[in-house]
Parts: structure tokens; C-alpha cells; sequence
């Protein structure tokens, strides 16, 4: 992505300390946000599938459906990519 978009593109470990920054960025805040990692879908509770975050100091972590929404980042599109993510249902809008 560097190579691509240079310093527009930052690349960063995905924690909660960095979800925290983005929500607080305000106006520099990015327009493209795109988290990749190992993923786990849960068909009969989608909204429970997850990408696990980078490890902390509490141990590992997910990126739900629900801290997505929670984030303040609105106008930005968020992409979610990882392993397992073609398993579960696609929701209605």
C-alpha cells in the first residue's frame, strides 16, 4: 500500500489503541480504512464473527461487527478482509 499511495497510506498494527485514534482523528481522520487478519465467521450469529486484533497486554482481541459501528468514522469506507470471511450469510442492508 506504501508503495502504491506513499505517506498517504499509514500502516498499522490493528488495536484497540489505534481503533481509539482513528475515532478521535476528526478531520484527518482516513477515508479508506482497510483491516486484514485472520478472521472467524459464526453463521447462526454473524454479528458475533470477528477479525482478531493485533495481541495486547489483555491478551488477544476481535474486531466485531459492533466496535465497527461504534468507531466514529463516518464517510469512511471500511473494508474487512481476511480468512473465512465467504462462510457466513450476507446480511440484509
Amino acid at each position: 500500500l506504501q508503495q502504491r499511495f506513499g505517506d498517504a497510506a499509514a500502516i498499522l498494527p490493528a488495536t484497540r489503541e489505534h481503533l481509539a485514534q482513528l475515532s478521535a482523528a476528526g478531520e484527518a481522520r482516513p477515508s479508506l480504512i482497510h483491516f486484514a487478519g485472520h478472521a472467524e465467521s459464526d453463521p447462526d450469529a454473524p454479528r458475533r464473527s470477528f477479525l482478531s486484533l493485533a495481541p495486547s497486554d489483555a491478551g488477544a482481541e476481535r474486531l466485531e461487527v459492533r466496535h465497527i459501528q461504534d468507531l466514529n468514522v463516518s464517510g469512511a469506507a471500511i473494508v474487512l478482509s481476511g480468512c473465512q470471511t465467504a462462510d457466513g450469510a450476507v446480511l440484509p442492508s
